[in-house]
């Protein structure tokens, strides 16, 4: 994330990207930062972590992203059930 905040913002490529250009990266550091445990897949699945039983040692890292983004689209959306949030703790805890 602070990749592509300095990428933006405080190069000499700064003038190069528009606004929207400018946008999509930061968008895209915050996914892939987000939910990140600071482990590597390998780890998780070594470790037998509830990620890892919980993704069957497929691409955890990605999966649990991609699982806190679609929840948080949804929420943004208006899409509010009281399952989404139990299902949101007990696939990160």
């Amino acid at each position: 994330m602070q990749c592509c905040h300095v990428f933006c913002n405080k190069t000499a490529l700064k003038n190069y990207f528009t606004s929207l250009e400018k946008f999509a990266l930061i968008f895209s550091g915050l996914c892939h930062d987000v939910a990140h445990t600071g482990h590597n897949n390998v780890f998780e699945m070594n470790c037998l972590s509830k990620l890892s039983l919980r993704y069957h040692d497929k691409s955890v890292i990605s999966k649990i992203k991609f699982m806190y983004l679609y929840f948080f689209l949804m929420f943004s959306i208006g899409f509010r059930t009281t399952s989404f949030s139990h299902n949101l703790q007990d696939f990160t805890h």
